[in-house]
Order: C-alpha cells, then sequence, then structure tokens
C-alpha cells in the first residue's frame, strides 16, 4: 500500500554537471516543435501506472533548438483512462543529466531542471524507449510498466 501510495505521488508530481552534446544523428527529425526554429528530438508514449485508475496514457515530445545542445522545450500530455476529464498538458523546460543513481554513463531527460521540486526523470534506455525514474533518479522498484516508446516519424 505505501508503495502505491508512493507511485500516486510520483505520478501527481508530474502535473505540477555540465552537459555533452549528442550528435548521433539518428536521433534527430527535422519536425518543428513548439518554439520557432525547434527540432523535434523524439516523441514517446507508453499507459504508465496509475493508482486508482486504469492507468496513464503518457505522451512525451522534447524539443531542442539544434543538434549539438542538451536542453530543449517539452510537452507532457497525460490521459486518464477511464476518467471524464480533460487530458492534462504541460510545457516547460528540459536539460540532459550524465548519470543517474545506478549508472554514471546515464543519460537521464530532466524535465524542469530549474525548478527542482517540480522535477521529473526519464532515463534514456535507447534511442526507442525512455523510462521513467523516481524522484532520486532511481529506477521503480515494481514490475510495473514505466517505459515510453517512442512514435514520432523519422530515424
Amino acid at each position: 500500500m505505501k508503495t502505491r501510495m508512493g507511485y500516486l505521488v510520483l505520478l501527481l508530481a508530474l502535473t505540477g554537471c555540465s552537459p555533452k552534446p549528442m550528435t548521433n544523428g539518428s536521433l534527430y527529425n527535422t519536425s518543428q516543435g513548439p518554439a520557432s526554429g525547434s527540432l523535434l528530438l523524439g516523441t514517446f508514449k507508453g499507459t504508465l501506472p496509475c493508482a486508482d485508475c486504469p492507468g496513464i496514457v503518457t505522451e512525451l515530445s522534447l524539443y531542442h533548438p539544434n543538434l549539438y545542445t542538451d536542453e530543449g522545450t517539452y510537452i507532457l500530455k497525460l490521459t486518464y483512462l477511464d476518467r471524464n476529464v480533460k487530458p492534462q498538458v504541460t510545457q516547460g523546460e528540459w536539460g540532459m543529466l550524465r548519470g543517474d543513481a545506478a549508472d554514471e554513463n546515464a543519460s537521464v531527460y530532466q524535465l524542469e531542471p530549474d525548478h527542482p521540486e517540480k522535477s521529473s526523470y526519464y532515463l534514456r534506455v535507447n534511442a526507442t524507449e525512455v523510462r521513467m525514474l523516481d524522484r532520486d533518479e532511481k529506477e521503480m522498484e515494481s514490475k510495473l510498466n514505466f517505459t515510453l516508446k517512442k512514435v514520432s516519424p523519422g530515424p
């Protein structure tokens, strides 16, 4: 029960180190983002656990100003299943962290890096998957799915 409450708190928080450039061209696509000239790094989608509903369809789109930066803007859309509510859409900034609690070489997207109290973290598993981490940048201790898969067109 305590673990479920922890997940609920973490999921509710979603609403509310010098980086090294990632220059692997296979990660990028030229779709325009919310800011003029922004490039779409990727849109990742999946159904994440929900404490009191069947799940939360989560869609995370990451944009950046050019191929040589590890920061940019994001749009996060949360749709609660079996709820008669509008999807929650938030926008903000993201930054890339090198290393997490388990792997010093990991690449982690930090949403809202200028506001640590509102930050959420997504581990870059590979070019087509990201996984939500807890507030301590650790993998969730659960058999539930916290992975989002790339759905945007492109390489």
